[in-house]
């Protein structure tokens, strides 16, 4: 048990002495598309708002062609290369 409690203390110590990664310098597209749904978005969210455009700047949306038709996913950015999403998204 005491152990235990010493690991995670020195885990917690660990990743917060980690640099925070600044997020405002990132190269990336500014693409915003209009919700084409006819009803209000009030009517189809519960509990919740309506983001704006730019609000969520580490967050992604995926349109993907596949052979077998489309798919739209959504992810995080984790780096200046990579994004995180689900791994049904991906064809490989």
């Amino acid at each position: 048990m005491r152990s235990s409690l010493v690991i995670s203390l020195v885990c917690s110590v660990l990743v917060n002495s980690l640099p925070v990664e600044d997020w405002s310098d990132l190269d990336y597209p500014n693409i915003y598309v209009e919700p084409q749904g006819d009803a209000p978005s009030e009517s189809r969210i519960i509990g919740g708002s309506e983001a704006t455009p730019n609000s969520h700047p580490y967050q992604v949306a995926l349109f993907i062609q596949f052979p077998q038709g489309r798919s739209f996913c959504g992810g995080s950015i984790i780096s200046e290369n990579y994004i995180l999403t689900a791994a049904h998204c991906m064809d490989k």
